[in-house]
């Protein structure tokens, strides 16, 4: 076989099998990083799930817990009474539980998906937001001003874009109007 410029075979397999080797390397690298950060996402879903547990275990054990929502039927019986102050204290440690779990889940999971496919991502969004329509009471632990200095930037930013968004919106109406 003729080479130009007096090249042997010998000569070019070298560099060849150097490149291959290269590209297969980087491919190898990008592989990696992708499986990485999917092993990591998934972690992250995965303990996001066990808060989840935990707090329906706290749930199970003392429902007077679902009166956090402001729609909970519980709120027009006997057992719950807004004057109790160690009903209260519960209420707000659990409020403080889920802003927890929101917290960690905000600060780690990837940013969702903005059009086509829903993402793991999405369903936590969505999952605060309907929290936050849902609970005066963690609204107001939001709104407080040590709260500045207790929940991360992330949370916080997260807030205020409910609290801008339509859904946030009328929720502040809807409570103005019933003069909450």
């Amino acid at each position: 076989m003729n080479l130009p410029f007096g090249l042997q075979l010998k000569d070019v397999i070298g560099p060849i099998v150097a490149i291959i080797a290269a590209v297969l390397s980087w491919f190898s690298y990008w592989r990696n990083i992708r499986l990485a950060k999917r092993n990591a996402n998934r972690s992250i879903y995965v303990d996001g799930q066990k808060f989840l547990i935990d707090v329906c275990k706290q749930l199970i054990s003392e429902p007077i817990l679902w009166c956090v929502y402001d729609d909970e039927p519980l709120r027009n019986e006997k057992v719950y009474d807004i004057n109790d102050p160690v009903q209260q204290a519960k209420l707000r440690a659990f409020a403080h539980l889920h802003l927890n779990m929101f917290e960690i889940i905000v600060n780690e999971v990837p940013k969702p998906a903005v059009l086509g496919k829903r993402t793991a991502s999405n369903v936590w969004y969505d999952y605060l937001g309907d929290t936050l329509s849902r609970s005066r009471m963690i609204r107001e632990i939001l709104d407080e001003q040590a709260s500045k200095e207790i929940w991360s930037d992330a949370l916080q930013r997260e807030y205020r874009r409910w609290k801008q968004s339509d859904r946030g919106r009328r929720v502040a109406c809807s409570a103005e109007g019933s003069g909450n």
